[in-house]
């Protein structure tokens, strides 16, 4: 299964979840969504895990180059 961030834990960000979850190629590892209050949040079971500089973070724990699926 291919890891990947869904960015936006709104309305669409959940839509694309179900898509991926129903897909079954992908692990969707985390939320990457720029709204503080949606922080720490679990939708449908996976973590909001940051803003866009988390991926920052991200890339100094060497997860490998993320690329759109789109």
């Amino acid at each position: 299964m291919k890891k990947v961030f869904i960015f936006g834990a709104g309305g669409q960000g959940v839509v694309v979840l179900d898509i991926l979850k129903a897909v079954g190629e992908y692990e969707v590892v985390g939320f990457i969504d720029n709204d503080k209050n949606n922080m720490g949040n679990v939708i449908d079971g996976v973590k909001v895990l940051g803003s866009q500089e988390y991926l920052e973070t991200l890339k100094k724990e060497n997860w490998p180059l993320l690329r759109p699926l789109f």
